[in-house]
């Protein structure tokens, strides 16, 4: 798994579904929205068969999920993206050379808009590196050396601090840092196994880093996802209970407003998409989507009432795919097809992040 990559990286922020643009003049068009979230039930609801394009039936609030349903025939339409086209032509791209070498990058805004970028180089030696855009362009700074791999994902308090986690190959865990007085102060979250692979971080309302990572079947573990967190001094680990799962197809996090921490993973034996949140000491699963081959690279957000928004890849074949957005309505998960995608390169030597949501 020794892999050696050089690659010149540019802050070239385009993903499908989900575009970063720096406006210079022109109105971008509105896009149809999904159908309006409402606040989930403050006590379990009861088991709803799903209609066109709901798969499941589940609560992602405090309360217990409903029984999952069984695979529907939901109809699946194909998308139109004129709309999505016309808005992007109204923006105009600043590109910028980064740095001359480096893959897998990972982007936070922090509270004043500036953009911050970490990176990483697969290799022996390899390195994580951080870089954020001052007046006179690209800081970079080197966070940690070693044998790492990524996806990598970085994160910026609300001071202003980023934060980063990764894989880190020679500790057989997942690495944190954090940017204290100037100076990147690395951690590794110790937990039995050879664990952190697929590592994703999200931050509470007191800035605390919550992770989720895979301890992988590839290595012979039974644990599968796993969920971390710092209460200031120590790291807590434990198993979110979703049995054995294979690393390379991503996971997902987020924190709500009550600092409960919400978790999404794809099931690589059912080929479903996982979820499941913290309600006080036990975690909550439910099936999101089992329609096909669905669930890889997602990626988690909470709107204001704390529903859950998953993007999503749907693999057609080695190649092709769709984009999907599931959301809990309040009574039940929706999901429909975004986009179309065609030559898709993902998975280990890929990319393992094909979507995002703001």
């Amino acid at each position: 798994m020794r892999v050696k990559r050089f690659w010149k990286l540019g802050i070239l922020m385009v993903v499908t579904a989900f575009t970063i643009a720096a406006c210079t003049g022109g109105q971008a068009s509105t896009p149809t929205p999904l159908p309006k979230p409402v606040a989930g039930p403050t006590a379990p609801p009861a088991a709803t068969s799903p209609g066109a394009g709901t798969v499941a039936s589940a609560s992602p609030t405090a309360s217990a999920p409903a029984a999952e349903a069984p695979k529907s025939g939901a109809e699946k339409t194909e998308p139109t993206s004129a709309g999505a086209a016309e808005a992007v032509s109204s923006f105009s791209w600043e590109v910028s050379t980064v740095d001359d070498n480096g893959a897998k990058p990972s982007l936070a805004l922090d509270p004043k808009g500036v953009p911050h970028i970490a990176f990483i180089l697969e290799a022996m030696p390899g390195f994580v590196k951080h870089g954020v855009l001052g007046d006179g362009g690209w800081d970079i700074s080197t966070v940690s050396s070693g044998y790492f791999y990524g996806p990598l994902d970085i994160k910026v308090d609300q001071q202003g601090v980023p934060k980063i986690s990764w894989h880190n190959h020679d500790a057989e865990d997942q690495a944190f840092a954090e940017l204290v007085d100037g100076k990147w102060v690395v951690q590794d979250i110790k937990h039995p196994g050879h664990d952190g692979w697929d590592g994703n971080l999200a931050l509470d309302s007191k800035g605390r880093p919550h992770t989720v990572s895979i301890d992988p079947k590839q290595f012979g573990s039974d644990s599968g996802v796993e969920y971390a967190t710092l209460d200031g001094t120590a790291w807590t680990v434990e198993e979110v209970g979703s049995g054995p799962i294979a690393y390379e197809f991503g996971t997902g996090i987020a924190v709500d407003s009550q600092d409960r921490p919400h978790v999404v993973w794809f099931d690589d034996s059912a080929k479903d998409l996982k979820y499941a949140f913290k309600d006080g000491d036990s975690w909550k699963t439910s099936t999101v989507d089992s329609e096909g081959d669905v669930g890889r690279y997602p990626f988690l957000a909470l709107d204001k009432q704390d529903n859950a928004i998953i993007s999503y890849f749907e693999r057609i074949s080695d190649t092709t795919g769709y984009i999907k957005v599931a959301r809990w309505d309040g009574n039940a998960w929706e999901s429909q097809r975004v986009d179309k995608l065609e030559n898709v390169s993902a998975g280990f030597f890929g990319a393992r992040k094909t979507s995002s949501l703001v």
